[in-house]
């Protein structure tokens, strides 16, 4: 009986540490699983903090390429706008040259022309002088026969008077 007490003895200070040992391993067990739930907790806040950044971040980086892409179209469209422009302009003179080229070969045309007739003009300004001195002989032939004539015609009368005068019989 004295063994059964001391086992019952033992038993009941065995018994309650036992328990208490369980129950303080099952609040230790709590405490860690209350602490790593903490921490998973934390971890998933953090978490949600680096994925709202990381959009954040994302979204001003769309934003800023967005504004960058907008900036490099309107460089882009202006560019090409004077690109436009100094095609045009070179057009513009390019034509203005061509035209002026055009006028400068029509004046050496005209000049050749001109100085190809101008020997026709030559010769028949020529021809007119000519005509005008032949003219002008004709006039003084035709002045000196009609001198000539009326000499002659003066002589004869002269002789004829003189011959009338020596007659007797007038």
């Amino acid at each position: 009986m004295k063994n059964k007490i001391a086992l019952l003895f033992i038993c009941t200070i065995i018994t309650p540490a036992a328990v208490y040992s369980a129950d303080l391993q099952q609040q230790l067990s709590s405490v860690a699983q209350a602490e790593n739930q903490g921490r998973a907790e934390q971890q998933a806040r953090w978490d949600e903090y680096d994925a709202r950044a990381e959009a954040w971040y994302q979204y001003r980086e769309a934003e800023r390429n967005k504004r960058i892409a907008a900036a490099n179209a309107r460089a882009r469209a202006k560019e090409a706008e004077r690109l436009k422009d100094k095609h045009r302009d070179q057009n513009y003179e390019d034509q203005l040259r061509q035209l002026k080229i055009d006028k400068q070969k029509l004046e050496v045309e005209q000049l050749a022309a001109r100085t190809a007739h101008e020997n026709e003009f030559i010769a028949q300004d020529l021809k007119q002088q000519a005509a005008q001195t032949d003219v002008t002989q004709s006039q003084a032939d035709a002045n000196r026969n009609l001198s000539q004539g009326k000499q002659a015609q003066m002589i004869s009368e002269g002789k004829a008077q003189e011959i009338k005068a020596g007659k007797w019989f007038n």
